[in-house]
């Protein structure tokens, strides 16, 4: 039985790239401030990709590999706008990469 919530998770939106795009700068912003809750990174992650994941999962059950490939790609999607959007807002607050410490020296 096909709910509302898979069907959504199965036709990707531009909606759900703005969700992980937000939750990619959500999860980096809280991450460079300690003031911040840390949870909030895990939340607004969560949001984004666990959904789709499930329906996924439940698609490799039905062993219907249409129903596993559209939401794996909407998984996909999100992964890809979180870690770009971290990325980018990690830039912008000037965070260093760990790579670049091991570079100088700290670590």
């Amino acid at each position: 039985m096909m709910t509302d919530e898979m069907s959504a998770r199965l036709s990707p939106s531009l909606l759900d790239l703005a969700v992980a795009i937000v939750s990619g700068v959500a999860g980096a912003y809280s991450k460079s401030y300690r003031e911040i809750i840390q949870s909030l990174a895990g939340v607004a992650i969560a949001v984004a990709l666990v959904p789709p994941l499930a329906v996924a999962g439940i698609g490799i059950g039905r062993l219907d590999m249409t129903f596993f490939l559209q939401a794996f790609l909407l998984f996909s999607t999100n992964l890809i706008g979180i870690t770009l959007a971290a990325t980018f807002t990690f830039r912008l607050l000037v965070q260093r990469p760990v790579s670049s410490y091991k570079k100088i020296g700290i670590t």
